[in-house]
């Protein structure tokens, strides 16, 4: 059985959306999905995580239609990446959130620092072009439960996150 929330097709885990208004004037929405379930946004895009959860991000115009979307997983079927927020500037797009086990960004594994506790995650904060392509993620390697609540980012560049 699956969904449809307004333009968007779910089959499985519903993704939750945090939405941002990018410079060009498209928008971009970042949430998460869940591994071995698909979503489809319109009639052309489709993604298929693997793992727990992955992390997406799309974007469409203003009148609804899909430009890309993305989705990111970790390199265990145990990974679970969660996005809770998203921004952007004048070209790049940042979000934030957690990851479990592990978080594959620009072709480079992250794996979270359990301790030995599985439920133990780390912090990310992830850099895309406003066209999809990965720039950079950063990954906290804390004791315990770590993750991004909060994202901006300022004109001269610097990213602040918020979270625990």
């Amino acid at each position: 059985m699956g969904y449809i929330y307004s333009w968007v097709y779910v089959n499985g885990d519903i993704p939750v959306g945090h939405i941002t208004a990018l410079d060009n004037g498209n928008y971009a929405i970042a949430g998460y999905v869940g591994g071995g379930n698909s979503v489809q946004f319109g009639a052309s895009i489709t993604l298929n995580p693997t793992g727990v959860r992955a992390f997406l991000i799309a974007t469409f115009d203003n009148t609804g239609n899909w430009i890309w979307a993305k989705e990111w997983s970790g390199a265990h079927s145990t990974s679970e990446v969660i996005a809770h927020d998203i921004t952007a500037d004048s070209t790049h797009i940042y979000v934030t959130g957690y990851f479990r086990t592990s978080m594959t960004f620009n072709g480079i594994t992250h794996n979270a620092n359990t301790n030995g506790n599985p439920d133990f995650t780390d912090l990310f904060v992830a850099k895309a072009t406003i066209s999809g392509n990965d720039v950079w993620a950063k990954v906290s390697d804390g004791f315990g439960a770590d993750s991004g609540k909060g994202v901006a980012v300022a004109s001269n560049g610097d990213v602040y996150v918020t979270g625990y």
